[in-house]
Order: C-alpha cells, then structure tokens, then sequence
C-alpha cells in the first residue's frame, strides 16, 4: 500500500507522457514528418516539462481523416482514460487529426480523462481564448487536407484525360498496369507508363469467369469454383465471395474500355466496428463524371453485356420476380449488418418461408465459414413486423421519436448525394429500356423470338416505378420544414393502412413488399422479437397503385 501511495504522489508531482506519431504517406519524411523526427521532437518536449514518457503509439501510413482506424491514438487515449498517464504529446496538429470533428471528440476525451494536450510547436492555453485558436488552426489543418485531396484529384483527372491511368497500384484481374518502378526495372518502356498491359497467364482465367457466369452458373457456384481451384482473391481476402466477383464482372476494362473514376470512396468508419477491414464504401458515380481509357479486351462486348444484363435483374430478388416476398430487401442480419435472404421449402402442397443471413451455413460459401446460423419463421417474424408497425399507429409518443431518428440518420447532404444516386439509376434503367426496345424492334425485323425482350422490360418496369417514387418521395422531403410532429399523422394513417392491407390474402408478397418499402427502412432482428426502423411521409405513388389493385381484387 505505501509502495503504491508513494507512486501515486510521485505520479500527481511528475507529468507521465504518452508520445503519439503518425504519417499518412512514406514521402512525409522528405518533409521533416517522418516518425523519427516526430518522436525526436516529443521527446524533447516531454524533457522540457519535466515530463516521465511511459509509453509512444503510433499510426503508421493512417490518414489524418481517420478516428476509429487509428488503433494507435484509440490505445493512447485508453491509456489516458485508466489513468495510465496524464499528458499526451504529439508534434503538431496536423499528425493529431485533419478532421475538424475528430479533433474536438479526441480532445473532450483527452479533457474528460484529467489530462493535458501538448504540441511540440505551438501551446494551447486551457482558457476560451486558447479553445479559439485551436479550434481556428484545427479549421486549417482540416482545410489542407480537403485541398491536398483536392489537387490530388485534379491531377489524376489531368491524368487519366491524357490516356494514362493515375491509379496503378492495383491492376485488374488479368492486366498489369504499368508503374514507374517497371520503368525504371526496365521491364517495361517507358511508352507503356500507366498503361493496360495483359497478363497472359491470368487471361484464361478471366475469360473461364465470365464464361461460366453467361453460360448460367450463379455468382456462388462461380466462387466455389475459384476457391476449390486454389486461385487467389484479388482483395487479399480468405474467400472469394459475390461482392468479388461483381466488381470484376461489372468492370469495363474486360471489353476494352477502362473508366477512371468509375467509383468513388465514401468514409463509413462504422464499419470496423462489424468487422470490415476498409473504413469506406464504394459508391457508383455518374457517367459524366468518368473518364474513358483503352485498354486490349480479353472478352466480347457482347459477352460482356450479357452478364451484367444478367446481373442487374438479378439483383434483389435472388433472379426470379416470384421469389420476391414481403420482407426482401427490408430484413437484415443481427451479426453482419447485410440484407438477409427469404428460403422456401415445401412439403406437399406447403410452404414453409423462413428468412437467413446468406451465410446461415458452412455450404454457403467459398471458405465454408457461418455468420448467423439461425433462420427466422416467415410467418412468425412478418406478423412481428405488422405488430410492430401497429405499435407505432397507438403511440404518438413513439411515432413522433421514429421521425426525429430517421431524420437524424438522413440529414439533407445524405439525402442529396441519395437523389443523385437515384437520379443516375433512373437514367441507366431507361437507358436499358430503349436498348431493349431497340433490339425487340430488331429481332421482330429478323424473325427471331422476341419473348426474352418482353421479360426483360417486366424486370425493368416495377425497378424504374421504384425509384420514380423515392425520388418524389425525397423531393418532397428536401421541401418539407415541418417538425417531426406534423408529419406523424400522415405517417401514421399510412402505417394504419398498411397494417390494414398487409394481412390480406388477395395480394401477392410483391405487392406487400412494395408496400412495406415506402414506409420501412430496415427490419432487424432482436432476441425473440424485431427492430423496425420507420421511413417517414411514405411513397404515396406506390400506396396509391397498390391500394388500387387491392380494391379492384376479386
């Protein structure tokens, strides 16, 4: 005990510092930022206040903009928090974070622990006047960084616009993209820098991929094959899996025309907390907003067309319109956070509906590993579903609280960049509309059987009706200035009406589907019973064609 009372006097005498670096990039150290010459500096300074260093964290090659992919400054932070140590020292704002957000959350929990933030090349005063001048030098550190994005970006875009690809640390299946390492290694000219060149030894490979998938074979039997052939996934991951083969599949340097900037990275750090190895995800940009490259082609356009035609119809709904039923699409996985999958048996003239998370077994996929293993009763969890919405219609009190999350977990820059994203898929979907129209028209000219056209335009059909009304839905919503409370009633006479309908037998799962999505964002699982997440101010466009067809049912 008096062991311990004379460190804790010593500890509240003498500052114990905890030293923090990180670099973004390996090329800092040209510029006087390398982790060597930040920890010089923070053991000087630690000196200088007469200060014990007890321990040194750092993020290596981590970007500025990061707070949860910063194992390095989370472990410093919950050394602080155990009392550990009570001063930490980082050399200069810019290594501390570069996200004006972060900066503040870093700083309250470093404040909230008893402990004290040092720079090594400015001092921050604990008086309001000190908060102003860190909060005006975080301001520029987090505007550097948006500036150094953003010449960054116009740079590659100079790039690409020249016929070169800026981006050549990670070539497609099947391609080398040439670097200036290879230049300079003299396996390649110089002529060929930031070009496509074919990989012959990978060529088959690809061509056996798209092959299989055009010929029939689903996404998962594509990556049981890869997998048992021992090839190597092009992520580094353990598995291939369908995410995988999509973004190869769906990749247009395979039929010769590379786009660089096909897609774009949006931070999401929340999903580390799931598991997820990447702090973003990749979002589809416009056409507009690509650039085209070339590129030697190692399948037909023809090819090509026909897996990604493929691919689109069968997203959502498992590739058949009849295997859609009401919660698809709606209902997601307590473990892993995806959509879960609806699974029919029968015996005799039964049906048994049960919902699963794609990966409820070890056949599921590639690697044989299980996610969530339990598969939920149909009947059972879509009556919970219906209680629930119903619970919403008797409480006010809890509708309105829906609401006001809903509209906090949709701000008006989320629901922007989502008419956006909605906007460039109705123009892709009519896009598709009029190419199937023009070869039915060809194919009547020929003689040929026209069927496979007619099914075609079906799929399309319910998809455009889709986002036609969540586009109206969000129009309406970015001119909508009422409260939470004054929308309520509107949403709940939806719910009621739903509760109302969905219990019928004269429409289809479809039917009750696209009545569910205009009111129900997400569907979560809990224990014996479900989450609902509402979606306020329903699709009116859906409810009113649903409403119909359900009055005019025999």
């Amino acid at each position: 005990m008096n062991t311990q009372g004379r460190a804790g006097t010593q500890a509240a005498t003498t500052p114990q510092a905890i030293i923090y670096t990180r670099v973004s990039t390996a090329g800092q150290a040209e510029h006087g930022t390398s982790l060597e010459s930040q920890k010089a500096a923070c053991l000087q300074e630690a000196k200088d206040l007469g200060a014990v260093v007890v321990s040194h964290y750092e993020d290596p090659g981590v970007s500025g903009a990061a707070y949860h992919g910063r194992p390095g400054i989370q472990a410093a932070l919950a050394d602080l928090e155990a009392g550990r140590a009570n001063t930490l020292i980082i050399a200069n704002l810019s290594r501390f974070s570069r996200d004006r957000e972060h900066q503040s959350v870093i700083k309250r929990r470093v404040k909230a622990a008893g402990a004290r933030l040092v720079f090594c090349d400015i001092h921050f005063e604990d008086t309001p006047e000190g908060d102003l001048a860190f909060n005006i030098f975080g301001d520029f550190a987090d505007y550097e960084r948006q500036l150094i994005r953003s010449r960054t970006m116009k740079g590659r875009r100079k790039m690409a616009e020249g016929g070169l690809a800026p981006t050549r640390s990670r070539s497609p299946l099947g391609y080398h993209i040439v670097t200036k390492a290879d230049v300079l290694a003299r396996d390649y000219p110089e002529e060929q820098l930031g070009t496509y060149q074919i990989v012959p030894e990978q060529t088959p490979l690809v061509q056996e991929i798209f092959q299989r998938y055009s010929s029939g074979q689903s996404l998962r039997m594509v990556c049981r094959w890869l997998q048992e052939s021992g090839v190597p996934t092009t992520q580094g991951g353990r598995r291939w899996d369908a995410s995988s083969l999509r973004r190869i599949l769906s990749n247009p340097v395979y039929k010769g025309r590379p786009e660089w900037g096909r897609q774009r990275s949006k931070p999401d750090e929340s999903r580390l907390a799931r598991g997820c190895k990447m702090a973003y995800t990749l979002e589809t940009t416009a056409k507009e907003d690509r650039v085209l490259l070339s590129a030697p082609p190692l399948v037909s356009e023809q090819v090509w067309d026909a897996c990604n035609l493929r691919m689109e119809d069968n997203r959502g709904t498992g590739g058949r319109r009849d295997r859609k039923r009401m919660l698809t699409g709606l209902i997601y996985c307590p473990q892993c956070g995806r959509r879960m999958e609806s699974r029919v048996r029968r015996q005799g003239e039964t049906e048994h509906l049960h919902y699963a998370c794609h990966e409820f077994a070890p056949s599921r996929n590639s690697a044989g590993t299980v996610c969530h293993s339990k598969q939920y009763n149909g009947r059972v969890i879509e009556a919970l579903v219906i209680d629930a919405i119903t619970e919403y219609v008797k409480n006010p009190a809890l509708l309105e609280e829906a609401i006001a999350a809903y509209m906090n977990r949709h701000s008006a820059a989320a629901d922007a960049q989502e008419l956006e994203r909605l906007r460039g898929e109705l123009i892709r979907l009519e896009a598709r509309e009029r190419a199937i129209v023009k070869a039915q028209i060809d194919g009547v000219q020929a003689g040929t059987d026209t069927a496979p056209y007619l099914e075609a335009l079906h799929a399309i059909a319910p998809k455009k009706a889709n986002v036609q009304a969540r586009i109206k839905t969000l129009d309406r919503q970015a001119e909508q200035t009422e409260a939470p409370g004054s929308v309520a009633e509107l949403t709940r006479e939806l719910a009621e009406k739903t509760c109302r309908v969905l219990q019928s037998e004269k429409l289809t799962p479809l039917e009750k589907n696209d009545l569910l999505s205009a009111i129900v964002e997400r569907i979560v699982p809990e224990g014996d019973g479900v989450r609902v997440e509402l979606r306020p101010f329903g699709a009116v466009t859906v409810y009113q064609t649903v409403f119909s067809s359900f009055h005019q049912a025999p």
